[in-house]
């Protein structure tokens, strides 16, 4: 059974899913994400909700009619196996270390037009999450899919994060309701400025 937290598919016809419908509207008639394919959502620390908006985010732009592939990218923390209650043996890191393809890696139309890359289990050295490999592997998901959705680890705690978001057309900053402090929300924001990350908008998670 799927975890509670993928409103999108739970609960198609609920104000929460209507609010990803508009999450999604925005990027896609913003003048920063209109022409994003490649999306990193991160945070700036943990438990504020990365992992259960880019769920729901790629679900809601797979029952769109897009075709998309969602990546869980957090490699000290993966949280997106268990969210959508599937198997964490091949990922991301197989893929990072040239061990496996894009196309055996994958969870195929786990729902609708959606695809899941999970981590998998292996740890891989540090600094692929910004290397040239990784680049590929996003530049060959772009050849296959309309979107691409990131979830990272938070900005503030993860070198790896900067890097990515550098490499991804948009970063979504997600901060929680009387969680995040001012300070970690402007420090986050600096931070992806530093990293020459286009900040394509804010989602107030509550």
């Amino acid at each position: 059974m799927i975890s509670e937290k993928l409103v999108t598919l739970s609960m198609k016809r609920s104000l929460v899913t209507e609010e990803f419908r508009e999450i999604q509207a925005n990027i896609h008639f913003s003048e920063e994400g209109a022409n994003c394919r490649v999306i990193l959502v991160t945070s700036p620390s943990e438990g504020e909700g990365k992992t259960t908006i880019a769920a729901n985010l790629a679900i809601s732009m797979a029952l769109q009619g897009e075709s998309v592939l969602l990546i869980d990218a957090n490699l000290s923390k993966p949280a997106m196996h268990s969210l959508f209650k599937i198997r964490n043996t091949i990922g991301l890191t197989d893929l990072l270390m040239r061990e496996t393809t894009l196309g055996q890696a994958v969870y195929p139309n786990w729902v609708e037009t959606l695809a899941i890359l999970t981590t998998g289990e292996k740890l891989p050295k540090a600094g692929l999450l910004g290397s040239g490999v990784m680049n590929e592997i996003l530049f060959e998901a772009t050849e296959i899919y309309d979107k691409v959705i990131i979830d990272s680890a938070s900005i503030l705690e993860a070198t790896d994060t900067k890097l990515l978001a550098h490499m991804c057309d948009g970063v979504l900053l997600v901060i929680q309701k009387d969680h995040t402090s001012i300070e970690d929300a402007s420090q986050a924001r600096k931070m992806l400025e530093m990293a020459k990350a286009t900040v394509i908008g804010g989602v107030l998670n509550k």
